[in-house]
């Protein structure tokens, strides 16, 4: 699923702890997909820290943040293999050795069983 967030100036905001991605993004996506290998993202890993991953981890905060509010057992953790996918996929038994181009996040909710 692709969604589009637009980049706006509105002084209030509805996550306010989320300044929205750069509008670098859709550019890094581009030169990902044109070279999609492992030289070319390990040369590029800060863009891709300052423009995929700072940002999205700043979106899982404040929508858990915001969540919360009507969800008190969301799940919003900003870390690999929690509310964030790898940008990278296993291709040890895959013909296409292409990395992968997406951002991935999830925010669950928990109901914690708690027995005594």
């Amino acid at each position: 699923m692709f969604i589009d967030i637009e980049i706006t100036d509105k002084e209030e905001t509805i996550l306010p702890d989320f300044n929205g991605f750069s509008k670098e993004l859709p550019k890094y996506f581009k030169n990902l997909k044109k070279n999609n290998s492992k030289q070319w993202f390990e040369k590029h890993r800060n863009d891709y820290d300052e423009f995929v991953m700072s940002p999205t981890r700043d979106f899982v905060v404040a929508m858990g943040n915001r969540l919360r509010k009507i969800a008190p057992g969301i799940n919003a953790i900003p870390k690999i293999n929690q509310s964030l996918f790898k940008i990278n996929r296993d291709v040890r038994f895959s013909k296409d050795k292409s990395l992968g181009n997406e951002i991935g996040f999830c925010l669950s909710v928990c109901d914690a069983i708690i027995k005594s």
